[in-house]
């Protein structure tokens, strides 16, 4: 997330209720330079993205694109 401060608002998800919501940020984690990758997701969305970077698959867990290759899982396009 570029140009995001401590005590701004970024979009998140209620876990419990499956509904956006909006979160303070607290804390900024410099993770230095870090590879990216480019995803084409079968609706078109263009995504660029780590290895690390968490997407809901099919049975509501939230993981790494790393294991949802890994594993052969389907993201869900919300």
């Amino acid at each position: 997330i570029k140009n995001i401060q401590p005590g701004e608002f970024v979009r998140s998800r209620d876990e419990k209720t499956q509904q956006t919501i909006f979160v303070k940020v607290k804390k900024l984690h410099d993770h230095g330079k870090i590879p990216v990758f480019r995803f084409l997701l079968d609706n078109g969305t263009e995504v660029i993205c780590s290895m690390d970077h968490k997407f809901r698959v099919k049975d509501g867990r939230m993981l790494p694109i790393k294991q949802i290759i890994k594993e052969n899982l389907e993201i869900v396009n919300e």
